[in-house]
């Protein structure tokens, strides 16, 4: 075999070889996303409740302590919220859907308020004490467990 069919052969297994595990490199791509889309979503799910506890139940203090220990990593994870709706919708649009979806998100805590009564306050209380007293390394992690994230769907945030 000449040189220069030896080189055409080796390209084209290379080719071969990246066109086999695109796939794959894909699907990691894609879970990966979907991990952080989600979990930024749990996080805004989690903000949303204490911002709405913070309120209704005369939280302003345990809710500054939140954003306080928190404001960095709460601003990574809006950001990949705000990126994903200005890519998916472009920047005008993009700003109405997520408006959009912070609402509907503070609505469904506000509804949860008026149907727990009273417990909705304790519920919040032991919230804000467990965020606020964890690293924020682990901020997405806890919100995605919490009841609520858990319930709502995150598939139409999935590229």
């Amino acid at each position: 075999m000449k040189v220069r069919e030896m080189r055409k052969l080796k390209k084209g297994i290379a080719v071969g070889t990246l066109l086999a595990l695109a796939p794959i490199a894909q699907a990691n791509a894609a879970s990966c996303s979907a991990q952080v889309h989600s979990e930024a979503v749990a996080v805004r799910i989690l903000q949303s409740e204490l911002t709405v506890g913070a309120l209704a139940c005369d939280q302003h203090q345990q809710y500054a302590a939140f954003l306080q220990q928190h404001e960095p990593t709460l601003r990574e994870y809006g950001s990949v919220l705000t990126d994903y709706f200005f890519n998916r919708y472009g920047r005008a649009e993009g700003q109405r859907a997520l408006d959009s979806f912070v609402t509907r998100l503070a609505n469904e805590a506000s509804s949860r308020k008026s149907g727990w009564a009273s417990h909705y306050c304790t519920f919040v209380s032991a919230l804000h004490h467990q965020a606020s007293s964890l690293p924020s390394a682990s901020l997405g992690s806890f919100a995605s467990r919490q009841p609520q994230a858990r319930r709502l769907q995150h598939d139409d945030l999935c590229p």
